[in-house]
Protein backbone atom coordinates (compact mmCIF):
# COMPACT_ATOMS: atom_id res chain seq x y z
CA UNK A 1 0.00 0.00 0.00
CA UNK A 2 1.42 3.37 -1.00
CA UNK A 3 1.83 6.22 1.45
CA UNK A 4 -0.88 8.29 -0.26
CA UNK A 5 -3.38 5.39 -0.12
CA UNK A 6 -2.56 4.82 3.55
CA UNK A 7 -3.08 8.51 4.33
CA UNK A 8 -6.39 8.51 2.46
CA UNK A 9 -7.65 5.48 4.39
CA UNK A 10 -6.60 6.98 7.69
CA UNK A 11 -8.40 10.19 6.79
CA UNK A 12 -11.66 8.35 6.05
CA UNK A 13 -11.47 6.39 9.30
CA UNK A 14 -10.83 9.62 11.20
CA UNK A 15 -13.86 11.27 9.54
CA UNK A 16 -16.18 8.44 10.66
CA UNK A 17 -14.67 8.54 14.14
CA UNK A 18 -15.35 12.28 14.30
CA UNK A 19 -18.99 11.62 13.29
CA UNK A 20 -19.37 9.14 16.18
CA UNK A 21 -17.76 11.54 18.67
CA UNK A 22 -19.97 14.43 17.50
CA UNK A 23 -23.13 12.33 17.84
CA UNK A 24 -22.10 11.18 21.32
CA UNK A 25 -21.29 14.75 22.35
CA UNK A 26 -24.67 16.09 21.20
CA UNK A 27 -26.41 13.19 22.94
CA UNK A 28 -24.60 14.02 26.19
CA UNK A 29 -25.61 17.65 25.93
CA UNK A 30 -29.23 16.63 25.28
CA UNK A 31 -29.06 14.25 28.23
CA UNK A 32 -27.80 17.08 30.45
CA UNK A 33 -30.75 19.24 29.33
CA UNK A 34 -33.26 16.42 29.80
CA UNK A 35 -34.56 17.71 33.19
CA UNK A 36 -35.72 20.89 31.43
CA UNK A 37 -36.70 19.49 28.03
CA UNK A 38 -38.23 16.18 29.07
CA UNK A 39 -39.77 14.40 26.08
CA UNK A 40 -39.78 17.53 23.93
CA UNK A 41 -37.38 18.04 21.02
CA UNK A 42 -35.56 14.72 21.29
CA UNK A 43 -33.75 15.22 17.96
CA UNK A 44 -33.02 18.93 18.11
CA UNK A 45 -29.31 18.79 18.96
CA UNK A 46 -28.64 15.81 16.69
CA UNK A 47 -29.07 17.99 13.61
CA UNK A 48 -25.94 19.84 14.71
CA UNK A 49 -23.99 16.58 14.86
CA UNK A 50 -25.07 15.73 11.32
CA UNK A 51 -24.11 19.18 9.98
CA UNK A 52 -20.68 19.11 11.63
CA UNK A 53 -20.03 15.53 10.52
CA UNK A 54 -20.80 16.22 6.86
CA UNK A 55 -18.78 19.44 6.98
CA UNK A 56 -15.76 17.61 8.35
CA UNK A 57 -15.93 14.26 6.56
CA UNK A 58 -18.48 14.42 3.75
CA UNK A 59 -21.53 12.35 2.86
CA UNK A 60 -20.56 9.06 4.55
CA UNK A 61 -19.88 10.51 8.02
CA UNK A 62 -23.02 12.65 7.65
CA UNK A 63 -25.16 9.56 6.96
CA UNK A 64 -23.55 7.76 9.90
CA UNK A 65 -24.32 10.68 12.20
CA UNK A 66 -27.91 10.69 10.90
CA UNK A 67 -28.47 6.99 11.69
CA UNK A 68 -26.67 7.03 15.04
CA UNK A 69 -28.44 10.23 16.05
CA UNK A 70 -31.87 8.76 15.51
CA UNK A 71 -31.04 5.51 17.31
CA UNK A 72 -29.61 7.36 20.32
CA UNK A 73 -32.50 9.82 20.40
CA UNK A 74 -35.15 7.14 20.09
CA UNK A 75 -33.53 4.98 22.78
CA UNK A 76 -32.78 7.73 25.31
CA UNK A 77 -35.26 10.57 24.79
CA UNK A 78 -38.36 9.29 22.96
CA UNK A 79 -41.11 7.53 24.97
CA UNK A 80 -41.16 4.69 25.65
CA UNK A 81 -37.53 5.13 26.60
CA UNK A 82 -35.04 2.29 26.59
CA UNK A 83 -36.24 0.76 23.31
CA UNK A 84 -35.78 1.56 19.64
CA UNK A 85 -39.20 1.25 18.05
CA UNK A 86 -41.82 3.21 16.11
CA UNK A 87 -44.93 2.89 18.23
CA UNK A 88 -47.37 5.26 16.53
CA UNK A 89 -47.98 7.47 13.49
CA UNK A 90 -46.65 10.56 15.27
CA UNK A 91 -43.27 8.94 15.77
CA UNK A 92 -43.28 7.80 12.13
CA UNK A 93 -43.91 11.35 10.96
CA UNK A 94 -41.12 12.55 13.23
CA UNK A 95 -38.75 9.99 11.74
CA UNK A 96 -39.63 11.01 8.19
CA UNK A 97 -39.21 14.68 9.02
CA UNK A 98 -35.85 13.95 10.63
CA UNK A 99 -34.65 11.93 7.62
CA UNK A 100 -35.76 14.57 5.12
CA UNK A 101 -34.07 17.32 7.12
CA UNK A 102 -30.86 15.34 7.52
CA UNK A 103 -30.86 14.47 3.81
CA UNK A 104 -31.06 18.17 3.00
CA UNK A 105 -28.24 18.94 5.46
CA UNK A 106 -26.04 16.15 4.05
CA UNK A 107 -26.73 17.17 0.45
CA UNK A 108 -26.03 20.85 1.11
CA UNK A 109 -22.89 20.05 3.13
CA UNK A 110 -21.58 17.67 0.49
CA UNK A 111 -22.17 20.30 -2.20
CA UNK A 112 -20.29 22.90 -0.16
CA UNK A 113 -17.39 20.49 0.35
CA UNK A 114 -17.26 19.77 -3.38
CA UNK A 115 -17.34 23.51 -4.14
CA UNK A 116 -14.53 24.12 -1.64
CA UNK A 117 -12.43 21.35 -3.21
CA UNK A 118 -12.94 22.84 -6.66
CA UNK A 119 -12.07 26.31 -5.37
CA UNK A 120 -8.87 25.02 -3.77
CA UNK A 121 -7.97 23.15 -6.94
CA UNK A 122 -8.56 26.23 -9.08
CA UNK A 123 -6.57 28.35 -6.62
CA UNK A 124 -3.65 25.93 -6.89
CA UNK A 125 -3.87 26.00 -10.67
CA UNK A 126 -3.92 29.80 -10.67
CA UNK A 127 -0.95 29.90 -8.32
CA UNK A 128 0.98 27.56 -10.61
CA UNK A 129 0.06 29.68 -13.64
CA UNK A 130 1.13 32.80 -11.77
CA UNK A 131 4.47 31.23 -10.92
CA UNK A 132 4.93 30.19 -14.54
CA UNK A 133 4.10 33.70 -15.74
CA UNK A 134 6.50 35.25 -13.24
CA UNK A 135 9.23 32.86 -14.35
CA UNK A 136 8.56 33.68 -18.02
CA UNK A 137 8.62 37.40 -17.18
CA UNK A 138 11.96 37.06 -15.40
CA UNK A 139 13.43 35.11 -18.29
CA UNK A 140 12.15 37.70 -20.74
CA UNK A 141 13.71 40.52 -18.73
CA UNK A 142 16.98 38.59 -18.56
CA UNK A 143 16.87 38.03 -22.32
CA UNK A 144 16.20 41.72 -22.99
CA UNK A 145 19.05 42.70 -20.71
CA UNK A 146 21.46 40.29 -22.39
CA UNK A 147 20.44 41.38 -25.91
CA UNK A 148 20.76 45.04 -25.00
CA UNK A 149 24.22 44.53 -23.55
CA UNK A 150 25.31 42.52 -26.58
CA UNK A 151 24.05 45.23 -28.93
CA UNK A 152 25.72 48.01 -27.01
CA UNK A 153 29.27 46.85 -27.72
CA UNK A 154 29.09 46.76 -31.56
CA UNK A 155 27.16 50.03 -31.56
CA UNK A 156 29.93 51.68 -29.58
CA UNK A 157 32.44 50.45 -32.13
CA UNK A 158 30.33 51.83 -34.98
CA UNK A 159 30.12 55.22 -33.33
CA UNK A 160 33.86 55.28 -32.79
CA UNK A 161 34.42 54.41 -36.45
CA UNK A 162 32.08 57.24 -37.47
CA UNK A 163 34.09 59.62 -35.34
CA UNK A 164 37.25 58.57 -37.17
CA UNK A 165 35.53 58.99 -40.55
CA UNK A 166 34.48 62.47 -39.55
CA UNK A 167 38.10 63.56 -39.52
CA UNK A 168 38.44 63.02 -43.27
CA UNK A 169 37.13 65.07 -46.18
CA UNK A 170 33.41 65.69 -46.73
CA UNK A 171 32.93 63.29 -49.66
CA UNK A 172 31.13 60.77 -47.51
CA UNK A 173 29.25 63.29 -45.38
CA UNK A 174 25.67 62.31 -46.46
CA UNK A 175 26.33 58.62 -45.81
CA UNK A 176 27.96 59.39 -42.50
CA UNK A 177 24.96 61.47 -41.46
CA UNK A 178 22.57 58.63 -42.23
CA UNK A 179 24.71 56.10 -40.39
CA UNK A 180 25.11 58.45 -37.46
CA UNK A 181 21.38 59.14 -37.22
CA UNK A 182 20.42 55.48 -37.42
CA UNK A 183 23.13 54.48 -34.97
CA UNK A 184 21.87 57.09 -32.53
CA UNK A 185 18.37 55.66 -32.85
CA UNK A 186 19.69 52.15 -32.16
CA UNK A 187 21.62 53.40 -29.14
CA UNK A 188 18.47 55.02 -27.72
CA UNK A 189 16.49 51.80 -28.24
CA UNK A 190 19.17 49.79 -26.47
CA UNK A 191 19.32 52.25 -23.59
CA UNK A 192 15.51 52.14 -23.26
CA UNK A 193 15.61 48.34 -23.13
CA UNK A 194 18.26 48.43 -20.44
CA UNK A 195 16.34 51.02 -18.43
CA UNK A 196 13.11 49.02 -18.56
CA UNK A 197 15.00 45.97 -17.32
CA UNK A 198 16.68 47.97 -14.54
CA UNK A 199 13.39 49.49 -13.38
CA UNK A 200 11.64 46.12 -13.24
CA UNK A 201 14.52 44.74 -11.20
CA UNK A 202 14.63 47.79 -8.91
CA UNK A 203 18.13 48.79 -10.00
CA UNK A 204 17.43 52.39 -11.06
CA UNK A 205 18.79 55.06 -8.73
CA UNK A 206 17.93 58.69 -9.31
CA UNK A 207 20.61 61.37 -8.98
CA UNK A 208 18.32 64.15 -7.87
CA UNK A 209 19.14 67.82 -7.70
CA UNK A 210 17.23 71.06 -7.85
CA UNK A 211 16.57 71.95 -11.47
CA UNK A 212 14.22 74.01 -13.59
CA UNK A 213 11.68 72.36 -15.86
CA UNK A 214 12.62 74.77 -18.68
CA UNK A 215 16.20 73.48 -18.91
CA UNK A 216 14.96 69.89 -18.88
CA UNK A 217 12.55 70.61 -21.73
CA UNK A 218 15.29 72.36 -23.71
CA UNK A 219 17.47 69.26 -23.54
CA UNK A 220 14.51 67.04 -24.44
CA UNK A 221 13.81 69.16 -27.52
CA UNK A 222 17.43 68.84 -28.60
CA UNK A 223 17.24 65.07 -28.21
CA UNK A 224 14.00 64.72 -30.20
CA UNK A 225 14.84 67.40 -32.79
CA UNK A 226 16.22 65.03 -35.48
CA UNK A 227 13.00 63.03 -35.51
CA UNK A 228 10.83 66.16 -35.52
CA UNK A 229 12.86 67.72 -38.33
CA UNK A 230 12.80 64.54 -40.41
CA UNK A 231 8.98 64.61 -40.39
CA UNK A 232 8.79 68.40 -41.06
CA UNK A 233 6.61 68.98 -38.01
CA UNK A 234 5.84 72.36 -36.46
CA UNK A 235 6.83 72.50 -32.81
CA UNK A 236 5.23 75.08 -30.55
CA UNK A 237 6.75 75.59 -27.10
CA UNK A 238 4.99 77.51 -24.36
CA UNK A 239 6.64 78.06 -20.98
CA UNK A 240 5.59 80.25 -18.04
CA UNK A 241 7.43 83.50 -17.33
CA UNK A 242 8.68 82.24 -13.95
CA UNK A 243 10.73 79.10 -13.31
CA UNK A 244 9.17 75.80 -12.34
CA UNK A 245 11.59 74.25 -9.87
CA UNK A 246 11.65 70.53 -9.10
CA UNK A 247 13.94 68.12 -7.33
CA UNK A 248 14.69 65.49 -9.93
CA UNK A 249 17.23 63.56 -11.93
CA UNK A 250 17.55 65.85 -14.97
CA UNK A 251 18.80 63.10 -17.26
CA UNK A 252 15.86 60.86 -16.48
CA UNK A 253 13.27 63.60 -16.98
CA UNK A 254 14.92 64.57 -20.26
CA UNK A 255 14.49 60.93 -21.22
CA UNK A 256 10.79 61.11 -20.31
CA UNK A 257 9.99 64.23 -22.33
CA UNK A 258 12.21 63.24 -25.25
CA UNK A 259 10.27 59.97 -25.44
CA UNK A 260 6.97 61.84 -25.44
CA UNK A 261 8.14 64.24 -28.16
CA UNK A 262 9.52 61.38 -30.27
CA UNK A 263 6.27 59.50 -29.78
CA UNK A 264 4.29 62.53 -30.97
CA UNK A 265 6.57 62.90 -34.01
CA UNK A 266 6.25 59.21 -34.88
CA UNK A 267 2.46 59.08 -34.71
CA UNK A 268 1.77 62.40 -36.43
CA UNK A 269 1.57 62.57 -40.25
CA UNK A 270 4.29 64.54 -42.00
CA UNK A 271 3.97 68.29 -41.52
CA UNK A 272 1.91 67.94 -38.35
CA UNK A 273 1.62 70.11 -35.27
CA UNK A 274 3.25 69.31 -31.90
CA UNK A 275 2.74 71.53 -28.87
CA UNK A 276 4.87 71.42 -25.73
CA UNK A 277 3.47 73.35 -22.78
CA UNK A 278 4.52 73.79 -19.17
CA UNK A 279 2.53 75.50 -16.44
CA UNK A 280 2.02 75.63 -12.70
CA UNK A 281 -1.07 74.13 -11.08
CA UNK A 282 -0.98 74.63 -7.33
CA UNK A 283 2.02 72.73 -6.00
CA UNK A 284 2.61 70.85 -9.24
CA UNK A 285 4.45 71.43 -12.48
CA UNK A 286 2.28 70.29 -15.38
CA UNK A 287 3.91 69.50 -18.72
CA UNK A 288 1.85 68.45 -21.72
CA UNK A 289 2.84 67.15 -25.14
CA UNK A 290 0.00 67.46 -27.64
CA UNK A 291 -0.16 66.51 -31.31
CA UNK A 292 -2.69 66.36 -34.14
CA UNK A 293 -1.68 62.84 -35.12
CA UNK A 294 -3.53 59.55 -35.47
CA UNK A 295 -4.97 59.62 -31.95
CA UNK A 296 -5.68 56.75 -29.60
CA UNK A 297 -8.75 54.47 -29.73
CA UNK A 298 -10.83 54.65 -26.53
CA UNK A 299 -10.26 50.98 -25.77
CA UNK A 300 -6.49 51.53 -25.74
CA UNK A 301 -6.30 54.55 -23.46
CA UNK A 302 -6.12 52.52 -20.25
CA UNK A 303 -3.41 50.20 -21.61
CA UNK A 304 -1.37 52.65 -23.69
CA UNK A 305 1.44 52.60 -21.09
CA UNK A 306 1.71 48.81 -21.12
CA UNK A 307 4.88 47.20 -22.41
CA UNK A 308 5.07 46.71 -26.22
CA UNK A 309 1.66 48.37 -26.70
CA UNK A 310 1.46 50.41 -29.91
CA UNK A 311 -1.36 52.07 -31.79
CA UNK A 312 -1.84 50.63 -35.27
CA UNK A 313 -1.49 53.06 -38.12
CA UNK A 314 -3.46 52.03 -41.22
CA UNK A 315 -1.20 53.68 -43.80
CA UNK A 316 2.07 52.24 -42.46
CA UNK A 317 3.01 48.72 -41.43
CA UNK A 318 5.77 49.88 -39.12
CA UNK A 319 6.49 53.10 -37.27
CA UNK A 320 9.79 52.26 -35.62
CA UNK A 321 10.27 51.79 -31.91
CA UNK A 322 9.64 48.82 -29.69
CA UNK A 323 6.60 50.03 -27.77
CA UNK A 324 8.54 50.58 -24.55
CA UNK A 325 8.98 54.38 -24.54
CA UNK A 326 5.68 55.13 -22.79
CA UNK A 327 6.22 52.31 -20.30
CA UNK A 328 9.61 53.74 -19.47
CA UNK A 329 8.23 57.27 -19.21
CA UNK A 330 5.49 56.19 -16.79
CA UNK A 331 7.93 54.31 -14.55
CA UNK A 332 10.42 57.19 -14.45
CA UNK A 333 7.68 59.73 -13.67
CA UNK A 334 6.44 57.53 -10.82
CA UNK A 335 9.97 57.31 -9.42
CA UNK A 336 9.87 61.12 -9.21
CA UNK A 337 6.59 61.06 -7.29
CA UNK A 338 4.59 62.25 -10.28
CA UNK A 339 1.86 61.00 -12.56
CA UNK A 340 1.35 60.72 -16.31
CA UNK A 341 -1.89 60.33 -18.23
CA UNK A 342 -2.93 60.01 -21.85
CA UNK A 343 -5.91 61.76 -23.45
CA UNK A 344 -7.41 61.46 -26.90
CA UNK A 345 -10.78 62.06 -28.49
CA UNK A 346 -10.29 59.01 -30.68
CA UNK A 347 -8.67 57.93 -33.96
CA UNK A 348 -7.59 60.83 -36.14
CA UNK A 349 -8.15 63.39 -33.35
CA UNK A 350 -4.63 63.62 -31.98
CA UNK A 351 -3.44 62.85 -28.48
CA UNK A 352 -2.09 64.57 -25.39
CA UNK A 353 0.22 63.26 -22.68
CA UNK A 354 0.22 65.15 -19.39
CA UNK A 355 2.96 64.81 -16.78
CA UNK A 356 2.53 66.19 -13.26
CA UNK A 357 5.52 66.59 -10.95
CA UNK A 358 5.71 67.97 -7.40
CA UNK A 359 7.20 71.48 -7.28
CA UNK A 360 9.71 72.79 -4.77
CA UNK A 361 8.73 75.95 -2.98
CA UNK A 362 10.78 79.04 -3.82
CA UNK A 363 12.20 79.13 -0.29
CA UNK A 364 13.34 75.50 -0.42
CA UNK A 365 14.84 76.04 -3.87
CA UNK A 366 16.87 79.05 -2.64
CA UNK A 367 18.17 77.17 0.39
CA UNK A 368 19.11 74.08 -1.60
CA UNK A 369 22.76 73.42 -2.32
CA UNK A 370 21.82 72.80 -5.96
CA UNK A 371 19.94 76.04 -6.33
CA UNK A 372 22.46 77.33 -8.87
CA UNK A 373 21.31 74.63 -11.25
CA UNK A 374 17.78 76.00 -11.39
CA UNK A 375 17.01 77.23 -14.89
CA UNK A 376 15.60 80.72 -14.51
CA UNK A 377 15.79 81.62 -18.18
CA UNK A 378 12.96 80.90 -20.57
CA UNK A 379 14.31 78.42 -23.09
CA UNK A 380 11.48 79.35 -25.43
CA UNK A 381 9.45 82.53 -24.98
CA UNK A 382 5.87 81.71 -24.18
CA UNK A 383 3.98 80.71 -27.29
CA UNK A 384 6.99 80.89 -29.62
CA UNK A 385 6.66 78.72 -32.74
CA UNK A 386 9.56 76.70 -34.14
CA UNK A 387 9.33 75.20 -37.63
CA UNK A 388 11.66 72.25 -38.16
CA UNK A 389 12.61 70.96 -41.61
CA UNK A 390 15.13 68.26 -42.56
Amino acid sequence: MSASTHDSTRGRVLAYAVAIVLTASMALIRYALDPWLGDRHPLSLLFGAVALAVWYGGTGPGVLATVLGYIVSDYLFTPPRGVVAIVDATELVGLLTYLISCTAIVGFGAGMRAANRRARRYAQMLEQKQQQLELAERRKDEFISVVAHELRNPLSSIRNALALLGRGNGAHEPGKNVIGRQTGQLVRLVEDLLDVSRIREGRVYLQKRVVGIDSILNDAILTARPQIEAAEHTLRVSLPSGPLVVEADPGRLVQVFANLLSNAARYTPRGGQITLKARREGEQAVVSVQDNGIGIPPDMLNGIFDMYRQVDRPDERTRGGLGIGLTLARNLVRLHGGTIEARSEGPGRGSEFIVRLPLLSAEVARKSDGADSVGVRAAEPSGQTRRAYP
